[in-house]
């Protein structure tokens, strides 16, 4: 009877080792799921702020631009008056609006104990 009881404990134990390794695994899965959309989001971010940057910085130059042809004497001012007010006009949109959460935390999360335990029972 001794035996038996020391071969079940060691059964047991093997089990519950298994289900720590399952969630290990499942645990180590769902994080990098989760660093990736991280990664690729900021990556978005980091891409839209750049052409804004981009954008600014040509905006700037136009006015600095507009700005000088405004000091200039009358005559070449007006002269240029046509050229100057076409690039007066801004073209610019407004910046795009990040759509949805930045990280989307339901995905990662919603019912996260279900699914677990729907994918253990499936082993």
């Amino acid at each position: 009877m001794w035996t038996q009881a020391q071969h079940t404990e060691k059964q047991i134990k093997e089990e519950f080792e298994k289900l720590h390794q399952f969630l290990r695994d499942e645990e180590a899965a769902r994080i990098a799921a989760l660093r990736e959309e991280e990664e690729q989001k900021s990556q978005m971010m980091k891409e839209k702020i750049e052409k804004m940057s981009r954008e600014i910085s040509s905006l700037s130059d136009t006015i600095r631009a507009i700005e000088e042809e405004m000091r200039a004497d009358d005559v070449t001012f007006l002269q240029n008056y046509k050229s100057t007010v076409e690039r007066a006009q801004c073209t610019l949109q407004d910046p795009e609006r990040v759509s949805g959460d930045l990280i989307n935390v339901v995905k990662h999360l919603d019912n996260l104990k279900v699914k677990v335990w729907k994918q253990m029972i499936g082993q």
